[in-house]
C-alpha cells in the first residue's frame, strides 16, 4: 500500500522519504521523529496504520505537522470500531435500562438511557483516572482503572459475540 503511495508521489515530483517506524517497537524513535520533523522541513507526514492504528496517533500528539493515517487493514479496522462503538452502546443501553428502573423509570427518552448506561460504564475507569491524579491513593486507583477496563472488555467481548452469532448463529424461525 505505500509502495503505492510513494509510486504517486513520484508521479507527482513530490520529494519524500520513507522511516519505517512503530509505535509499538520504537516509540521513542517514533516520537523523536514526529518532533524533529517540522526542523528538518516536513509538511506532511502519511502514517500506515496497522491493525491498532496508533502510529498516526502516537505522530500527531507530538507534531503541529498535518497527519494523515493510512489503514492497511480497513476490513479488519472497520469490523472492530463497529464491533467496539456498538456493543458499548449496546451494553450501554442495557445498564441505562437496568439503572433508570432502579430509579422509578424516570428515563422517559431511549437516548437518555443509552447515555445513562454509557457514563455508568465509563465512571469507573474516570474515578480510577482522578484518584491516581489525587495521589497517595494508588492501590484504590488501580483498582478502579482495572475494574473499567474489564467491564469495558466485557462490553466489547458481548457485542463481538452478539456480531459473531448475528452472522453465523442459528437462525430462529417460528412454524
Amino acid at each position: 500500500v505505500m509502495a503505492n503511495c510513494e509510486q504517486y508521489l513520484d508521479f507527482f515530483g513530490i520529494a519524500h522519504d520513507t522511516a519505517i517506524l512503530s509505535a509499538h517497537r520504537n516509540p521513542e524513535e517514533t516520537m523523536i521523529f514526529a518532533r524533529e520533523a517540522e526542523g528538518k522541513g516536513y509538511q506532511l507526514i502519511i502514517a500506515a496504520a496497522g491493525m491498532a492504528a496508533h502510529l498516526p496517533g502516537v505522530v500527531t500528539a507530538n507534531t503541529l505537522l498535518p497527519v494523515i493515517g493510512v489503514p492497511l487493514a480497513l476490513l479488519a479496522g472497520m469490523i472492530l470500531l463497529i464491533v467496539a462503538v456498538v456493543s458499548v452502546a449496546v451494553c450501554g443501553a442495557i445498564l441505562g435500562e437496568r439503572l433508570c428502573q432502579m430509579f422509578g423509570n424516570r428515563c422517559r427518552s431511549p437516548w437518555i438511557v443509552v447515555v445513562v448506561g454509557m457514563l455508568a460504564l465509563h465512571v469507573v475507569s474516570f474515578l480510577g483516572s482522578l484518584l491516581g491524579v489525587v495521589g497517595d491513593v494508588d492501590i484504590l486507583a488501580s483498582i478502579f482503572v482495572v475494574s473499567g477496563l474489564v467491564i469495558k472488555t466485557i462490553a466489547y467481548l458481548l457485542g463481538l459475540g452478539a456480531l459473531v452469532n448475528s452472522r453465523f448463529g442459528a437462525k430462529v424461525t417460528s412454524g
